[in-house]
């Protein structure tokens, strides 16, 4: 079974930022996920929120007077904003890291990347760029995709990607689902019944849902925290868990 950080460790360090990032490796982390947004001026970085200001200071430590719509400001504006002060002040000088950054760190580290849905929200151009430098840095990346549309815009220009998909789950789209993915990798995500999950509408994972994705793809299963989720999963034969660092890979090799 392969461990998952959830925007990097994010319950220890700053969700989305490289010191989350850099532990999901020396923790022992298969693979980062993590969530592309583009800034009005064309840089594409990482940060889950539409809105900065949650997770963003000033430079002198402040709370922003309002959250400002990411795509609203410019790169150099974000770059300045500390990411990691709301954590704690160890991490004060945390920026916002760019995808070239986190690129260059998934391809020198030899860790992959799963990039969030959120991407495929964007324009046309934003998203061929966004495709050009996951091309250009040869770094391990899959897409994570809730709908078949999103699967082929992404091997139209990545015919080799690795796709995860996190849409609904019937027998018929599933089929559609690995039909348009092809022979690349195709991980199904299911949201495992539990705190982390409760807001989530989308079916929980069942015993009947996990025999059919098995049947068509690996089998994903997000948020766990507990080993007693951890033990759910393996009863359901999941592939791949997600966690936001509560559950440690080094800890719980015998899965």
């Amino acid at each position: 079974m392969l461990f998952q950080a959830h925007r990097g460790v994010q319950n220890e360090f700053p969700e989305n930022t490289m010191p989350a990032f850099i532990a999901a490796k020396k923790q022992g982390y298969h693979i980062i996920e993590c969530d592309p947004r583009c800034t009005k001026d064309g840089v594409w970085v990482m940060h889950h929120d539409s809105k900065v200001g949650r997770t963003c200071r000033t430079a002198d430590g402040l709370p922003l007077s309002e959250p400002v719509p990411l795509s609203e400001i410019d790169y150099k504006e974000l770059a300045v904003l500390d990411a990691g002060l709301w954590k704690g002040e160890e991490f004060r000088g945390t920026h916002v890291p760019t995808l070239k950054e986190t690129l260059s760190f998934s391809m020198e580290e030899n860790i992959p990347l799963k990039l969030d849905n959120v991407f495929a929200i964007h324009n046309k151009e934003q998203k061929e760029n966004l495709y050009n430098e996951v091309i250009s840095s040869k770094a391990p990346v899959g897409f994570t995709c809730a709908d078949i549309e999103t699967i082929r815009d992404v091997l139209s220009y990545i015919p080799d990607a690795e796709i995860h998909y996190d849409g609904p789950v019937s027998q018929e789209n599933i089929k559609a689902i690995k039909d348009a993915a092809g022979n690349n990798p195709l991980t199904v995500w299911l949201p495992l019944e539990c705190s982390e999950t409760s807001w989530c509408q989308k079916p929980k994972a069942s015993e009947a849902l996990c025999h059919l994705v098995k049947s068509y793809a690996r089998l994903g299963l997000w948020i766990l925290s507990t080993n007693e989720e951890l033990a759910k999963a393996c009863e359901f034969g999941a592939d791949i868990i997600e966690t936001t660092g509560s559950l440690k890979p080094l800890r719980n090799q015998f899965y």
